[in-house]
């Protein structure tokens, strides 16, 4: 409750939450966007339940995630192709609205988009709201976008993070041709034989490559080792 004590309910909002338990964590996101809209900012025992979908695909290839708040945008592009199984090895910005936010800026530009350079930023400066929504694209050659949105803010209590809650489907394998070289990909597998399928993919990808294979349990070990080497350096 410490997130909405910085209000003095009315009795009316007493009698309300007390007699509607089923609507406990709408109640409180009600409380704490207006505790927002008042002060400018979330209580800092929060954390972000985000949501990531690899656009362009269906079944969704997605990822659930709790972050803190004012974890650098440099370290969440990090946890984010830590999640998805990406390797880090093209570049990538963050788009809202008409503004890009990269790691360093270009004298290039992007037409009418203006540039913006992150490196300052976290999470909390371009997520504020519920429901809000931003695009993470990866490699421009490819063109990964990822559809990025803040689910819904909870309380930290106990809470391990940054933690993969959930997810489905592997991500591509890098360079893969974009979504429809990817799914180019996908339909040939489903046309070959046993013995042709570990041939093409010994030629392309790794033999062992399952698009269906997600595993919330591997990830987040892996998470383990990342934090005791990306979280220092935010610290």
């Amino acid at each position: 409750m410490k997130e909405i004590k910085a209000y003095r309910l009315t009795a009316f909002q007493h009698i309300q939450f007390l007699t509607h338990k089923e609507g406990y964590e709408k109640y409180v996101d009600y409380w704490n966007d207006k505790l927002k809209q008042q002060v400018g900012t979330f209580a800092k025992d929060t954390l972000y339940h985000m949501h990531i979908v690899l656009m362009g695909f269906e079944p969704y290839i997605w990822r659930t995630a709790l972050v803190k708040p004012e974890m650098p945008l440099a370290i969440f592009h990090r946890l984010i192709q830590q999640v998805m199984g990406w390797q880090d090895l093209h570049l990538h910005h963050f788009i809202k609205g008409d503004t890009f936010y990269v790691p360093r800026l270009d004298d290039g530009g992007r037409g009418t988009m203006k540039q913006v350079d992150y490196s300052d930023l976290s999470i909390k400066d371009i997520l504020t709201k519920q429901h809000e929504r931003i695009i993470y694209e990866y490699d421009f050659g490819d063109g990964w976008q990822h559809e990025i949105w803040l689910d819904k803010i909870v309380t930290t209590g106990k809470k391990d993070h940054p933690i993969c809650l959930n997810g489905m489907m592997r991500c591509p394998p890098e360079d893969s041709g974009g979504v429809w070289g990817y799914m180019n990909v996908l339909e040939k597998l489903t046309k070959l034989d046993e013995d042709e399928r570990k041939l093409f993919l010994e030629d392309n990808f790794k033999d062992d490559f399952n698009p269906d294979y997600f595993d919330k349990h591997e990830i987040n070990q892996q998470l383990k080792q990342w934090k005791a080497v990306w979280l220092n350096k935010w610290k």
